[in-house]
């Protein structure tokens, strides 16, 4: 029951991509991921989503996700050529449905995206009608994460060898170490104790305090290889849920004024 309750409140992000200057008729898939939602306090929106900025807009992380080559394209894309979706699915990855957002927030130091739902009551009503799900946003945590609290990490598994669909996917954690900005955490399979590694899709899930059920981080990379003095490879790295609520406080402020962006940063 609690891992329905956890898998119920994240989606699957699908970020797409069209450049008509480059001969592109329709839209193909720029990049998967996890989105979760928080409550908006603008007084214009019900709810932020919020997920990882490398998976809604890739080409701004050339030199750190998407480095060589064989990702040169991504230097001809820009924001007004993307749309980005929530998509609700089943465990077996079989899309039931699929939503459109509007313009996306960047956040100029953080791994950070924040953007909204085109039609809220919509989304809300149809995960009702439809699916008998409740939409239930995400708490932020106020508290710094400790060594001892037991975390779950919520997100979506992309598997190549299955049609290329995201697949809910849920691991626990401990705090292995932190910074200002973030914490490193080592995972297991859910509820188990073997090693479990996060898997690409799960970037831009919550990580979540077992405890309170609040958000305490979200999932931005696993780190395959460290250069620090304390090894953390193999650890999956979060964004701080204090730097999330400080990013929507601002977000919100920008909403009562109406002013939209879709570039970089606000």
């Amino acid at each position: 029951a609690r891992k329905s309750k956890y898998m119920d409140r994240v989606y699957g992000l699908y970020s797409y991509f069209m450049i008509p200057e480059q001969g592109m008729m329709k839209y193909d898939v720029l990049s998967r991921g996890s989105v979760f939602l928080a409550k908006s306090n603008s007084g214009v929106k019900k709810y932020h989503a919020i997920s990882a900025a490398h998976v809604v807009q890739p080409f701004l992380f050339r030199n750190m996700f998407y480095k060589g080559d064989s990702y040169q394209w991504l230097d001809f894309v820009q924001p007004d050529h993307c749309i980005n979706t929530i998509q609700l699915r089943k465990e077996n990855g079989q899309l039931l449905d699929e939503f459109s957002t509007d313009e996306v927030y960047i956040h100029e130091k953080y791994d950070l995206a924040v953007f909204h739902l085109n039609e809220e009551n919509e989304f809300v009503e149809k995960l009702q009608t439809c699916y008998n799900k409740t939409v239930t946003p995400w708490e932020l945590s106020k508290n710094m994460l400790t060594e001892n609290t037991d975390i779950a990490l919520i997100g979506n598994d992309f598997k190549y060898n299955e049609n290329n669909l995201l697949h809910p996917k849920l691991l626990s954690g401990k705090l292995k170490t932190s910074t200002d900005t973030r914490y490193y955490v080592n995972t297991q399979s859910f509820g188990g104790t073997d090693q479990e590694l996060s898997t690409m899709g799960m970037c831009g899930g919550p990580v979540i305090n077992s405890e309170t059920d609040e958000v305490v981080g979200l999932i931005e990379a696993l780190v395959t290889k460290s250069s620090t003095k304390e090894d953390i490879t193999n650890t999956t790295v979060a964004v701080t849920s204090e730097h999330i609520a400080s990013f929507l406080d601002r977000v919100d402020q920008k909403l009562k004024m109406k002013k939209f962006s879709v570039l970089p940063g606000i």
